[in-house]
């Protein structure tokens, strides 16, 4: 065995023990904070999903390519992607169960409960934005205590998502209650999260540590926590990376049809336009027009679909829509304002006393961090242009901004992480796109 063999065969170990400690630990942690163990059946799921975690790592840690007739790998990644798929589908569909039981320890972020609510406002021709949403099932999320004190939930009064949210997740759920006769937005939503797992798949392609990825992001705990419960940071995030992916294939137009669909369902997508900007003015970028033209392949479909699901909106009730998707978080809005609360200086804030209710300048603040790390951030994509620059730039700007903001709430954090498990999932489709390359001018070499 030669000297490059044997140090591959060594490299193939290490990403290999890395990936198994990864995903046990990942695992147990699951079932020791996500799935409850109170009843025969979740005793069962627990023992079924240890039992899969076995069998993973029995067939991981072989050194044979072969047993028999049997090929070792896809039968490995067979077994990985059903294994995500049972221990999500299956904890997933025990809450849904407990939730259309009437179970009174039921978990269904309001925000979800909220947009059920908002289609339907819809289907009988009122404006999401304009109504309030007293006497309707969000009251049963009522109020939330926050440091020992009683608050009135304010998304009775505000929506704060974009409309290609309740368009696309309503028409769903529409069809899956007539379908099913029961409806829950959950299932779009794991949906969602599989897409996901297919592009990073394809994104990082044949790379050792393609399975550490996927493990990374199916089963983050601080994202899978919140995404049991409802909440809908998978929408954007699934839109978001499939916007990339096919920028990265140079299908600029469909490219921007996808991130057309994510600037139109939450404002997290938005932050990313400055960067995606320069990344199309790339400092590298040896013909300037064709980067011009390329950037309005891409700009003007997205600008058309999310002026398609806005505008209609922005017209009906400007001041509403206003209110509902920006006042309301930042705290001006004319009613109840997003609490002050999170893991930031928020917390600072309220220890010297403001109320979580009260209206506070963290704007001024969030510009006098923002700006410039804005500036630096941007000037770094533009010297490496490249789709992953874009996110880990994009992600330190969120974290930084964000950290100064009203609010940095636990779903944030866990949706920086898995924007920096993407980043992760780029920089290795990357890597493996350059040894293929290498492979192909020594190839070439060999022959000449």
């Amino acid at each position: 065995m030669s000297m490059n063999e044997a140090l591959r065969d060594n490299n193939k170990n290490i990403f290999l023990s890395i990936e198994v400690i990864v995903f046990i630990i990942l695992v147990i942690n699951f079932v020791l904070t996500l799935q409850s163990a109170g009843t025969i059946l979740n005793k069962l799921l627990n023992f079924l999903i240890f039992l899969f975690a076995g069998l993973y790592i029995l067939i991981s840690s072989t050194t044979k390519k072969k047993i028999g007739f049997i090929i070792i790998k896809p039968i490995k990644e067979i077994l990985l992607l059903s294994f995500i798929f049972f221990i999500i589908a299956s904890t997933l569909f025990s809450q849904i169960q407990y939730k259309e039981l009437g179970s009174t320890d039921y978990v269904y972020h309001d925000g979800a409960i909220q947009t059920e609510i908002a289609f339907d406002y819809i289907k009988s021709g009122k404006n999401p934005y304009s109504e309030t949403y007293y006497n309707t099932l969000l009251e049963e999320k009522e109020g939330y205590i926050f440091n020992g004190n009683w608050y009135l939930n304010p998304a009775l009064e505000h929506y704060i998502y974009l409309p290609a949210t309740f368009f696309i997740s309503g028409s769903f759920n529409a069809i899956q209650k007539a379908i099913a006769g029961w409806s829950d937005l959950r299932i779009l939503n794991f949906i969602y999260l599989l897409g996901s797992l297919i592009i990073l798949w394809k994104i990082v392609g044949n790379h050792p540590l393609r399975n550490l990825v996927i493990i990374l992001f199916a089963l983050n705990p601080f994202f899978l926590r919140y995404f049991l419960e409802g909440r809908n940071d998978i929408i954007v995030l699934f839109w978001i990376l499939a916007a990339f992916y096919l920028l990265l294939k140079n299908r600029f137009l469909i490219s921007g049809l996808l991130f057309g669909i994510a600037l139109s369902t939450k404002q997290f997508a938005w932050i990313f336009i400055p960067f995606i900007l320069a990344f199309f003015m790339q400092k590298n970028s040896p013909d300037k027009k064709v980067s011009t033209n390329n950037l309005l392949k891409f700009i003007i479909p997205a600008s058309i679909i999310a002026i398609l699901f806005i505008t209609p909106f922005v017209i009906w009730d400007i001041s509403s829509f206003i209110d509902d998707t920006i006042l309301y978080a930042s705290g001006s809005s004319s009613g109840l304002n997003y609490p002050i609360t999170g893991y930031g200086f928020s917390q600072i804030v309220t220890f010297f006393g403001v109320q979580a209710e009260e209206s506070f300048p963290f704007w001024i603040i969030m510009a006098a961090v923002g700006l410039p790390v804005l500036f630096f951030m941007l000037k770094r994509v533009r010297a490496k242009g490249t789709i992953e620059s874009i996110i880990v730039n994009t992600t330190i700007f969120i974290l930084f901004t964000f950290l100064f903001s009203r609010f940095l709430n636990n779903n944030y954090l866990a949706f920086i992480s898995q924007l920096l498990i993407i980043w992760l999932a780029f920089i290795l489709g990357g890597l493996k796109s350059e040894t293929a390359n290498k492979t192909q001018i020594a190839k070439e070499n060999l022959l000449e």
